[in-house]
């Protein structure tokens, strides 16, 4: 997705938003954590493992 796509969609959900639509169009299979655990993997070798644990408790939380 490019920056302006983005910008796109943000403003067609904030509209909804203010119109007070039913957002459930917009939900995405990608969560947080989803997003999260690929980025974990993806840098498990980089990071040091205190770190990796460090950032896991912020997610947690």
């Amino acid at each position: 997705m490019t920056v302006n796509e983005a910008r796109t969609r943000a403003a067609e959900m904030h509209a909804a938003i203010k119109r007070g639509e039913d957002l459930s169009r917009w939900s995405s299979k990608a969560t947080l954590e989803t997003v999260a655990e690929a980025v974990f993997q993806h840098h498990r070798r980089i990071w040091k493992a205190r770190t990796l644990y460090a950032i896991r408790c912020y997610l947690k939380n």
